[in-house]
């Protein structure tokens, strides 16, 4: 029998936002929460809608782990990615929709489709989430390695909040939980490839 994950970015916020990160979060919304839109995407071959942003470091933080050939926010920015699969069927006419149209169909892929995440923000590396996020077919890119011990996976999952071993961010909760508030500029700056 072949289990079924859910991976739509609604259930996600409700299961993979660890104690931890939810603690870490609420402590960044008191600091510097700004997050940009910083490109959308619709890969129409591919079928996927891309969206990355570029979230301020929460404390002024300068280093990162650029793991791939997204673009780069300014420094003390992180990059955020967030791919929803099989969106084609939202989009499909995209080009003869007027913006308040292509703004439901955006909402209707993004909250409908399956979504894989990737940040360049070290905690992804080192706290575990790229792994766990990988091994759930969460990541967008395959994790590099070297594997870790759990400790990071263990001490989200005692946190509370998760029903996997799958956890985001910080970056990448603020990004699920705000969604809809970026859904106008998606639609206004989408291009299609």
């Amino acid at each position: 029998m072949e289990l079924f994950l859910e991976a739509t970015i609604d259930s996600l916020a409700g299961n993979s936002v660890s104690g931890l990160t939810q603690h870490h979060l609420d402590l960044r919304y008191q600091n510097d929460f700004n997050i940009d839109l910083g490109q959308a995407a619709y890969y129409r071959k591919q079928d996927f809608l891309e969206l990355i942003f570029f979230a301020n470091s929460t404390y002024g933080a300068t280093d990162f782990i650029a793991s791939t050939s997204l673009p780069q926010g300014k420094n003390g920015q992180y990059t955020l990615c967030l791919r929803f699969y099989k969106v084609g069927q939202y989009l499909k006419d995209e080009k003869n929709m007027g913006y308040g149209q292509l703004e439901q169909a955006l909402k209707q892929a993004i909250h409908s489709c399956d979504v894989k995440f990737y940040s360049d923000d070290p905690s992804w590396f080192y706290q575990g989430g790229w792994e766990a996020c990988d091994k759930e077919n969460l990541s967008i890119y395959k994790f590099p390695g070297p594997a870790g011990k759990g400790i990071w996976t263990a001490r989200h999952k005692a946190s509370g909040g998760l029903t996997g071993d799958a956890h985001l961010t910080k970056h990448l909760s603020q990004v699920v939980n705000e969604i809809d508030s970026y859904i106008k500029q998606i639609a206004q700056n989408l291009y299609v490839i």
